[in-house]
């Protein structure tokens, strides 16, 4: 698959587009730094009672690894693994977090991080 710039381009128009329907900015392209949208709590609601759209983020995350921004996949996941697990919120999430998400890091050691920040913000 071509990693052309353009393509690029539209894919991390499109993870911003999917970050602001879950109520998360991308504040940073360069660093994957992420936070919550104005609108967080009513589209969080939403991640909760849809349980359906964690396939997506987890179709998502792959993409991003395949399409060369891997290094997007860890700013996410250490994200949602705060708003899980450190502040409560999202609870209908925290199976995929655990069994889908943090899995689609390719790097053992980012992925043995990301667990033992998962085990660190449980509250």
């Amino acid at each position: 698959m071509s990693t052309s710039p353009d393509i690029i381009k539209r894919l991390v128009k499109s993870y911003r587009m999917m970050l602001e329907f879950y109520g998360v900015t991308l504040s940073s392209e360069e660093t994957g730094e992420l936070c919550r949208a104005q609108h967080f709590q009513e589209r969080y609601a939403n991640l909760n009672s849809k349980t359906h759209n964690n396939l997506r983020i987890t179709r998502i995350l792959k993409c991003l690894g395949e399409m060369g921004l891997e290094r997007l996949k860890m700013p996410f996941l250490t994200f949602f693994v705060r708003e899980i697990a450190g502040n409560g919120l999202l609870p209908a999430c925290r199976a995929s977090l655990e069994r889908f998400w943090i899995p689609t890091l390719r790097h053992d050691e980012q992925l043995a991080a990301c667990m033992r920040f998962l085990r660190a913000s449980a509250r």
